[in-house]
């Protein structure tokens, strides 16, 4: 049944692209107190956006990054920011927030659990790619509280 639902939206997405996602989905996500992850299965850094115009500045650069856990049988994703200071030093995690993977999944009409969230690779600092339940995806403004996925097009 599963691998019945992937294959039809495989083939909606593939032949009536215009019917599908042309314009990229809008997910909020929420300011998360946290500091401890007791299930991480994959954590991945964005490359680092080093600031020019000040060299006395505290923060001399920013990167985000991609947290997904395991609890139990689903995942949760988290973005977090994490800024460093001269030479790369004082790395500090200045923000967490919780990306709403349930309201993506409604959104992108998948059904059942919500886990098979794997991060791919970096596009930009802010834009990555991600794979879910077998399908391509690509999430940029990453830096925003509501952060843009679309179905990965691979241009």
């Amino acid at each position: 049944m599963k691998s019945t639902f992937h294959l039809i939206a495989l083939l909606f997405l593939t032949l009536m692209p215009s019917a599908g996602f042309a314009e990229p989905v809008v997910i909020k996500t929420t300011p998360a107190n946290t500091n401890y992850y007791p299930w991480i299965v994959q954590l991945s850094q964005s490359p680092i956006d080093w600031f020019e115009s000040d060299v006395n500045a505290k923060i001399q650069g920013r990167a985000y990054r991609v947290v997904i856990l395991l609890e139990d049988i689903y995942n949760s994703v988290f973005i977090e920011q994490v800024t460093f200071g001269t030479e790369g030093c004082c790395k500090k995690v200045s923000s967490v927030r919780r990306f709403d993977i349930k309201t993506f999944s409604e959104k992108f009409g998948f059904i059942g659990e919500i886990s098979g969230f794997r991060f791919i690779r970096w596009l930009s600092p802010t834009s990555f790619i991600f794979l879910y339940k077998d399908l391509l995806f690509v999430m940029t403004a990453i830096n925003e509280p509501e952060v843009k996925v679309e179905v990965y097009s691979g241009d």
